[in-house]
């Protein structure tokens, strides 16, 4: 933990990564545990109607999206685009998902393909994320920087919970955006700054992680 600590201290580069992964991780947990509350207020909202919505359906999408937009970052960064700029991309469409689920609370079909839209930038963040911590952090401190890393994310997503009952799901998605877009902004920020110290050196094929 300590030795996390020092590692993103000394290097700037690694605490935008560890901030893109602590706010999104927290988002994408808080998400996993009340989509399924927001889905069924969207769905009264909308059409009044009480009949149990195909959950499996739904989770099956959500896991084709996911993989799609894992798909879309291979062929993305085999196009050139920094794996930066997928990132920051990756953060700041996960936070408008956010948006559109709060202000489509009486359009159930909008909250679903908000839904689908949130699972594909995490296919797209995943491999994003993986590629640029083998690329930033080296191999001796990653554990130390991992470890340090999940403390604040577990804090926040028990942080959230322990309001489930005092803020609407509403309020809670609006934080959610406004965390993804701050990490996206953050990432977008270090790639554009043309006098960061540092930078990511090349990775090895094998620690690339893409899915």
């Amino acid at each position: 933990m300590i030795e996390g600590i020092v590692v993103l201290k000394n290097d700037i580069n690694i605490l935008s990564l560890g901030l893109a992964q602590t706010v999104f991780e927290c988002c994408m947990y808080t998400f996993v545990l009340l989509y399924t509350p927001a889905l069924e207020d969207s769905i009264n909202s909308s059409s009044g109607s009480t009949a149990p919505f195909p959950l499996g359906y739904l989770f099956s999408a959500m896991m084709l999206c996911s993989m799609l937009g894992s798909l879309a970052f291979k062929y993305l960064s085999s196009s050139g685009i920094s794996t930066e700029t997928l990132l920051s991309m990756a953060l700041i469409v996960s936070g408008g998902s956010f948006c559109t689920i709060v202000l489509s609370t009486n359009n159930s079909a909008y909250t679903i393909f908000s839904f689908l839209l949130f699972e594909f930038t995490t296919g797209m963040y995943f491999p994003s994320i993986g590629t640029l911590r083998a690329q930033a952090i080296p191999e001796q401190n990653r554990t130390g920087v991992m470890a340090f890393l999940r403390v604040p994310m577990n804090f926040a997503v028990c942080a959230i919970l322990l309001r489930v009952d005092t803020l609407p799901v509403s309020q809670i998605f609006q934080i959610c955006s406004m965390l993804c877009f701050i990490g996206g902004l953050t990432i977008l920020w270090r790639a554009l700054d043309p006098n960061r110290a540092g930078g990511y050196s090349s990775v090895k094929p094998e620690e690339n992680h893409e899915l």
